[in-house]
């Protein structure tokens, strides 16, 4: 009787949330499918490995057991696999995830680093949110990544690599327009453009849940999933766009870009993430790549 793979890295992330519906999130299944797989598991090993109890779900003494060895015997598997794609002579593969929108700076310059530094290594950039990223860093279907948040995992690493802070983008000849900085109250009566909820929920209704403290509900009129059409669509008059001041390199000719006042944090980040059970050479290149220090950009076409 052997486990397999997948129903293995389930349980793991069943294990690891103990919770059902979240863990099923994270894998891109339905709860239905995860609880299955995790039944056939339990059924194949003829022990239980969660107690459902009403509101959640626990581990028992036989679920602790593979949670703890079951994590090392997939690190174990993931390094051999590794090891037998290079005795074979693979071409070896390096993936970041990356979010389009947050438009880093310093992408390009870990990528030329990667590319002179190990020419054998394919590299792929893949567009991902930060909670799917994050998931790919847990499946290992990605090697690092880029995103926002700190989030904890014992297992994940993370170092600044940018950081700004909120900025309103006016459209020309705005009555606010003049103003050197704004509390977010006085964009109350304004029809306001603001990047799609997906691409990163807990900065999207942070910044909403601002807005309801300090009194009003944001009138939001669209979630563009691009940058450069933000601009445009405040450049037509048609909204102020509230973005990060990494997020945009310059903006079109009469748009006004102001810094928002009284906003927690003060700063927002943006994170480099890895595992910390790897040490290949291309993540060692990837790391001493990264700014030492993270690049502050406060404003539109700054950086220091």
């Amino acid at each position: 009787m052997s486990i397999e793979t997948r129903p293995l890295r389930l349980f793991l992330l069943a294990a690891q949330e103990l919770h059902f519906r979240r863990a099923a999130r994270r894998a891109g299944l339905t709860q239905p499918s995860l609880s299955y797989q995790i039944a056939q598991l339990e059924g194949q090993l003829g022990v239980p490995l969660f107690e459902r109890q009403s509101r959640r779900v626990v581990l028992t003494d036989a679920g602790r057991a593979l949670l703890e060895g079951g994590q090392r015997v997939l690190e174990d598997l993931d390094r051999l696999t590794e090891d037998v794609r290079r005795a074979s002579g693979q071409p070896r593969r390096m993936v970041l995830g990356y979010v389009e929108y947050a438009n880093l700076p310093v992408l390009p310059r870990v990528l030329q680093r990667l590319r002179v530094s190990h020419p054998e290594v394919t590299l792929e950039v893949r567009e991902l949110y930060t909670a799917e990223m994050l998931a790919a860093l847990e499946e290992r279907s990605i090697d690092a990544g880029f995103g926002y948040g700190e989030h904890g995992r014992p297992w994940l690493s993370s170092k600044p690599v940018v950081e700004g802070r909120w900025v309103a983008a006016l459209p020309p000849g705005h009555r606010l327009g003049r103003r050197r900085s704004l509390p977010l109250a006085a964009l109350a009566q304004e029809p306001l453009l603001l990047f799609a909820r997906r691409i990163n929920p807990l900065l999207f209704d942070d910044l909403v849940q601002q807005c309801r403290l300090a009194g009003f509900e944001p009138s939001i009129v669209y979630q563009p999933t691009q940058l450069a059409l933000g601009s445009e669509l405040v450049a037509a008059g048609l909204g102020t766009l509230l973005m990060v001041s990494y997020n945009l390199r310059s903006v079109p000719p009469g748009v006004k870009v102001i810094p928002l006042a009284g906003l927690d944090p003060t700063h927002i980040q943006i994170r480099a993430f890895w595992r910390n059970d790897q040490s290949t050479p291309a993540l060692k290149t990837f790391l001493a790549a990264l700014p030492p220090q993270p690049l502050r950009i406060l404003s539109v076409g700054s950086r220091r």
